[in-house]
C-alpha cells in the first residue's frame, strides 16, 4: 500500500484536549481561592460569616461555581486547649496580673516575674496591661524548648487594645459576646486564638453560631455546670473563675467545685497586684488547687529579689494575707 499520512500532529492534538480541561480546572481553582484569600483581609464584624460567590469559565466551557461563607477570624490553633486542659484531668491553673502599685515595675522585674511563675507551674498568665503582655510574652519566649516550656500570655482587656496586644505577642485574647458586634480586621485576629467568655448556656450558643469551631470558654456564670454541658465536643476547654485571697480561702474550694463541675482549668482573678505577697499566694493558690494535700499556709518561701516578690513567708492555720482587696478593684472585664 502507499504511504500513511501523517497523524502525528492531530494525535497530538486529541491528546492535549483531556490535559487543556484539567489545566483550566486547576487555573479556575487557583483563582478562586487568591480571591477568597484577598476576601479574608475585608474589614468586617467579629464572627459574622461573609459571603463570597466566584465564577471563571474558560474557552473548553469549563466553569466553576464556588459560594463560600467564612469568618474574618482564622481558626482555632487548638493551643489553648493543650496548654490548659491535661489528659490527667489535672486542673491547671492561671493567674491574672493586674498592677495597682503606685511604682510601675521595671521590664526585668516583669521578665523575673514572668519567669519565677512558669517554675510555680502557672499555666497561663491573663492581664489587661498591654505594657506588662509584652514584657511576659518575651520572656516566656525563651523558654521554648525548655521544661517547663512557655505558658499562655492571655490579653483580657478592653476591645480597643486587641491590635495592641496581639502585636506585643498575645497568645489568645478574651472577647465576650458583646464583641460579636463589635469591627475589627481579620489581620488583628490573624495568629491570635480567643478565649470567649461566656456567663450562660445562651451566650455558648450565639458564640458557636458565630465562630462554629471556638474552642476556649472562660465561665464567669453562677451555673457553671449548665455552662458546661452547652460546650460541644472534647477538645473545648472550659475555664472557671475564682476571686484571690478570699475569706477562709473559699478560692480554693470554689475552684475544686468547678473542677467537679467539669473545668479543666480555674483562672484565680487579680492573684498578683504588685505587691510583696504576688508570689507567695499564686503558689499557695496553684498548690491549693492542684494538690490532694491540705491547703495549709506553709512554705519556706522562694529565693531571690525583684520588686519585693520574693518571701519566706510561713504559718499554720487558715493564712492571713495582708492585702486588702477592694471591691472595685479594676480587672478584666
Amino acid at each position: 500500500p502507499g504511504s500513511k499520512p501523517n497523524n502525528n500532529h492531530n494525535n497530538n492534538h486529541n491528546m492535549r484536549r483531556p490535559v487543556s480541561a484539567a489545566l483550566a480546572l486547576f487555573l479556575a481553582t487557583c483563582t478562586a481561592h487568591l480571591e477568597l484569600s484577598s476576601a479574608f483581609t475585608r474589614t468586617s464584624h467579629v464572627g459574622r460569616p461573609a459571603a463570597a460567590s466566584y465564577v471563571h469559565s474558560t474557552n473548553n466551557n469549563v466553569i466553576l461555581h464556588m459560594t463560600v461563607t467564612s469568618s474574618p477570624i482564622a481558626a482555632p490553633s487548638g493551643a489553648i486547649p493543650l496548654s490548659l486542659k491535661k489528659p490527667s484531668k489535672t486542673l491547671t491553673v492561671c493567674v491574672e496580673y493586674d498592677n495597682i502599685s503606685d511604682d510601675k515595675p521595671t521590664s526585668t522585674e516583669l521578665a523575673t516575674l514572668s519567669m519565677q511563675l512558669r517554675k510555680l507551674k502557672c499555666s497561663a498568665v491573663f492581664t489587661s496591661d498591654v505594657d506588662a503582655l509584652a514584657e511576659f510574652a518575651k520572656e516566656q519566649e525563651t523558654a521554648r524548648g525548655d521544661f517547663p516550656g512557655p505558658c499562655p500570655v492571655v490579653y483580657c482587656g478592653d476591645v480597643d487594645g486587641i491590635a495592641a496586644a496581639v502585636g506585643a505577642g498575645a497568645s489568645a485574647i478574651v472577647l465576650d459576646v458583646d464583641s460579636l458586634d463589635n469591627t475589627c480586621t481579620a489581620a488583628e485576629m490573624s495568629t491570635t486564638d480567643i478565649i470567649w467568655e461566656v456567663a450562660s448556656a445562651e451566650e455558648v450558643e450565639a458564640v458557636l453560631a458565630a465562630q462554629e469551631a471556638a474552642d476556649s470558654f472562660l465561665i464567669t456564670g453562677k451555673d457553671a455546670k449548665a455552662i458546661i454541658e452547652a460546650l460541644p465536643g472534647k477538645n473545648i476547654v472550659a475555664i472557671g473563675t475564682v476571686d484571690a485571697m478570699q475569706d477562709e480561702e473559699a478560692e480554693i474550694s470554689e475552684g475544686r467545685a468547678l473542677k467537679q463541675a467539669g473545668c479543666a482549668s480555674v483562672l484565680i482573678r487579680r492573684a498578683m497586684v504588685g505587691d510583696s505577697e504576688d508570689l507567695d499566694y499564686t503558689r499557695f493558690a496553684i498548690d491549693g488547687l492542684t494538690s490532694k494535700a491540705s491547703s495549709e499556709f506553709n512554705f519556706s518561701g522562694l529565693t531571690g529579689s525583684a520588686n519585693g516578690h520574693f518571701g519566706g513567708v510561713a504559718s499554720a492555720g487558715k493564712n492571713k494575707w495582708k492585702r486588702n482587696l477592694s471591691a472595685n478593684m479594676a480587672g478584666c472585664s
